[in-house]
């Protein structure tokens, strides 16, 4: 956009040096178009740039670590007409790692809004999260590419990045076919053995059997009560 700025300011001050150089119709009449052709161009580019939204989009909900999280970048449009230039600075975010960077996308090519394969950008997932992808800013430009042309952008995009499977095969002596022999069973733990002993020996549901005997005083008051009392029912029972 620079060059075509500074290509535009050298075709101005040629047409105003011609203006006072050549004072003619011809001269005031390159000057008006020279002046002009700005204002021209913002208005042709106006009906392809209204309506036009960026939108992001995943190829894939989920990656797995390792590969690559591609992102596709796709332009809503209510016209069929093309842009000159599209470009967008596009920031990424690992949530779970914090990690996260900025990349400016360029398309250079006119960018149509007939179906096909759409622009991707990928990504690198070297650890486990969830990645997202959005547009900061998108803008393309006019015709002469004097002027940006901002563009709205749409909601971002979002890829799970989950673990490998991490399957790993068993030693054969663990699966009986060992020159040691059988199959050996997994060591129990600690505590689930100290527990199986205790139960084994039953100190939780052993009742005590030893019975404290009352002393003699109270033995013997207990048996002469019991005495008078069966002399007294049966000496009170009636005459048949």
């Amino acid at each position: 956009m620079a060059y075509r700025r500074l290509a535009y300011a050298a075709l101005l001050g040629g047409a105003v040096l011609f203006q006072i150089v050549f004072r003619f119709y011809l001269s005031t009449f390159t000057l008006a178009l020279v002046l002009l052709l700005p204002l021209l161009s913002v208005l042709l580019s106006l009906p392809s740039v209204l309506g036009c939204t960026l939108l992001l989009t995943s190829a894939a909900p989920t990656v797995v670590q390792g590969e690559d999280a591609v992102f596709q970048v796709r332009l809503r449009s209510r016209t069929r007409l093309p842009l000159p230039r599209l470009q967008a600075r596009l920031h990424w975010s690992n949530q779970l790692t914090g990690a996260g960077g900025r990349v400016r996308w360029v398309r250079w090519e006119p960018v149509r809004t007939a179906p096909g394969a759409p622009p991707t950008l990928e990504l690198a997932t070297p650890h486990c999260g969830r990645l997202i992808c959005r547009a900061e800013r998108a803008w393309t430009c006019d015709l002469l590419g004097l002027f940006p042309l901002p563009i709205p952008t749409g909601r971002p995009a979002a890829v799970l990045i989950l673990p490998p499977d991490m399957e790993q095969a068993l030693p054969e002596r663990l699966l009986g076919g060992g020159p040691g022999g059988g199959a050996l069973l997994p060591r129990p733990s600690t505590v689930l053995w100290e527990s199986w002993a205790r139960i084994r020996r039953g100190p939780l549901c052993r009742v005590s059997t030893t019975r404290t005997s009352p002393t003699p005083s109270i033995w013997a008051k207990a048996c002469s009560s019991f005495r008078s009392s069966s002399s007294t029912w049966k000496g009170s029972e009636p005459d048949s």
